[in-house]
């Protein structure tokens, strides 16, 4: 008999430990960061922007604070688990503010038949030099551009982003970096292709008038200064996506390699110019826009 009390007690006794034991594991929380360590905390207050908790081994201890971004997730005492989901546009305070420099391409810029490759670099607070560099004549010919497969040539553009407001961190803001933010650009772009055009003229024959074919060839330049206004967004940490929108005034001039039949007196100048958009040789005005996407460099 007293074996089975002995027994009955020891049995009593380690139900008690084992809950004791799984009270202990499930009355802390886990703070999963973002560098993937986590912390035994117990939570606070999970307020709009930051997370405040105490150091599970002091609970008697300061209070501490931790900004959301920097959280992955939340494992509570009860179970349960709050996940804090990232804007891909949203980073924290970290190692993309140092990189004053970045190259990049237009990513759409294959279906404008040319290929673009840009390089900024941040001067000071406020002022970004920018260069950009294309050749003419690869990828799909838009529908507007009805000159043959022969058109070749080449544009390059320079310019300086004055932002509006340099960004700085606080809590709530979303972007960090001295490349970022909202800008006013002047623009400066040269622009030259040349390209075979067929024109046609009427040849008397004994049968009659025919046409008679001629492969025209033309030289196009064409020089715009256009004041542009967009916007630098940084994402992930890593690349920078550029938007624009600008107009301005260009002049535009188109000569011949070799002869246009004595029909033609003249023939109509180019308008798309790949870097820019020129109305017509009479009413010069000019228009840009665009998407850019550029890796951050040191």
């Amino acid at each position: 008999m007293t074996d089975e009390r002995f027994v009955m007690k020891k049995v009593i006794f380690l139900l008690f430990v084992a809950a004791v034991h799984g009270h202990f594991v499930f009355c802390q929380d886990i703070l999963e960061k973002t560098n993937k360590s986590k912390l035994e905390v117990k939570i606070i207050e999970i307020g709009k922007d930051e997370i405040k908790y105490k150091n599970y081994n002091d609970l008697e201890g300061p209070i501490y604070v931790i900004s959301k971004r920097d959280v992955i997730s939340i494992r509570r005492e009860n179970g349960e688990t709050i996940s804090f989901e990232k804007d891909i546009l949203e980073v924290s305070e970290s190692k993309a503010s140092d990189k004053r420099r970045a190259i990049g391409v237009d990513p759409f810029s294959l279906l404008f038949r040319h290929f673009a490759i840009g390089y900024q670099q941040w001067i000071k607070p406020g002022l970004i030099l920018e260069a950009k560099a294309g050749y003419i004549g690869v990828g799909v010919q838009p529908r507007w551009d009805d000159f043959d497969d022969e058109k070749k040539g080449a544009f390059v553009t320079v310019s300086s982003k004055l932002l509006f407001k340099q960004l700085t961190y606080s809590p709530g803001t979303r972007i960090v970096h001295p490349l970022a933010g909202a800008y006013f650009r002047p623009q400066v772009s040269f622009s030259y292709f040349s390209n075979k055009e067929r024109l046609y003229d009427a040849v008397l024959t004994p049968y009659g008038y025919s046409m008679q074919p001629y492969d025209v060839k033309f030289d196009n330049y064409s020089l715009a200064l256009n004041l542009t206004l967009g916007k630098q967004f940084l994402i992930a940490d890593a690349l920078l996506l550029d938007i624009f929108v600008g107009a301005g005034y260009g002049y535009v001039s188109r000569t011949t390699k070799s002869n246009i039949p004595p029909v033609y007196s003249e023939v109509g100048t180019a308008s798309y110019f790949h870097s820019h958009l020129i109305v017509s040789k009479e009413f010069p005005m000019s228009y840009t826009s665009g998407v850019s996407l550029a890796l951050l460099l040191k």
